[in-house]
């Protein structure tokens, strides 16, 4: 029956006088499940504002409702519940975090390794040549050994921008047009070298000439890494995650983390592709190196700049705002 003045019911039930106490046991149990399961849904419509906050699109946030149901959070539920309310934005944080590592893969690529051969790929303007220029940057300070390669030879001031990075860590810049150039650099680089190579922007919509670039870049056994920046359009995003979707392609590099509040379009891009989140730049100055993305940073990320707002008259209205106003 319903409760009068609030939008709840109450279920009576009652047993036999003989009926063995386990029954009533079995039922408590059913009871309490129940509550577990509606917490956790109450839980995920939360989350689902979250998402639309972030542009997120609706057919992502079903997919990751999904994939959440089966994740049992009834202990992180209940001490959300009983904890102070200075001590729940941390369970929170950690429930996104426990959410996302489900749902998502985190493998930042060791740029450390001994002959590891790493390339940046993606549209025009997404800060690859800064993702290499970062990268090296931070190999050079460990004193570890770097080399540096650019195909991005037609872009007007390209080489001349990479180059000046180089000329700082004293390293040499070489420059490949086609193919056969860059076997043959690669030939010359010492075995134990990380080779860390910059590719000119492409269009999402030439896809010939993605093949190409994917086609040179495999023939040297070079690992490329999708370069995603944040606070683009979710759709768009998704486009260029399929356009340069390759079986060598398994990572992406997410940029300007500090240039925007919303950050759908990499979760988007990620949960559609497949792609293993990898690092993230924050910064547009080259000595704050690459950070590795891990769920709890991708969490910290999602809850940054974000807090309930009550809901208004219209759906599209019901989202969160800024901490500060």
């Amino acid at each position: 029956q319903k409760e009068p003045g609030r939008q709840s019911i109450r279920v009576t039930a009652a047993i036999d006088a003989d009926s063995k106490q386990t029954a009533f046991e079995d039922f408590k149990d059913t009871i309490e499940f129940a509550k577990r399961r509606n917490q956790q849904r109450e839980w995920l419509d939360q989350l689902a504002q979250l998402l639309e906050f972030h542009r997120v699109p609706d057919q992502t946030i079903h997919r990751i409702k999904r994939m959440s149901e089966n994740i049992d959070l009834s202990a992180i539920l209940t001490l959300q519940k009983i904890s102070t309310s200075s001590a729940r934005p941390v369970i929170t944080e950690r429930l996104l975090e426990t959410l996302l590592e489900r749902c998502f893969t985190f493998s930042p690529i060791d740029i450390e390794e001994a002959g590891k051969r790493i390339c940046f790929v993606g549209p025009m303007g997404a800060g690859k040549t800064i993702a290499t220029a970062k990268f090296a940057t931070l190999l050079a300070m460990k004193k570890r050994g770097v080399s540096v390669i650019t195909l991005d030879n037609e872009r007007a001031g390209a080489i001349e921008q990479l180059g000046k990075y180089t000329d700082i860590l004293k390293l040499n810049l070489h420059i490949a047009s086609n193919k056969q150039e860059l076997l043959r650099i690669i030939k010359s680089i010492p075995l134990n070298h990380t080779t860390l190579i910059d590719t000119p922007g492409l269009s999402p919509t030439d896809g010939p000439a993605i093949d190409h670039l994917l086609t040179t870049i495999d023939s040297a056994s070079i690992e490329p890494i999708l370069v995603m920046p944040a606070g683009l359009d979710s759709e768009e995003s998704i486009d260029i995650a399929q356009a340069f979707s390759h079986p060598t392609i398994k990572r992406m590099l997410a940029t300007r983390m500090d240039a925007t509040r919303r950050y759908g379009n990499i979760i988007a891009a990620a949960s559609d592709s497949g792609l293993a989140f990898s690092h993230f730049s924050d910064s547009p100055q080259v000595v704050d190196s690459c950070v590795q993305l891990y769920e709890a940073m991708l969490a910290s990320f999602l809850l940054k700049h974000t807090k309930p707002h009550a809901q208004t008259t219209t759906p599209i209205t019901k989202e969160f705002y800024h901490e500060h106003g």
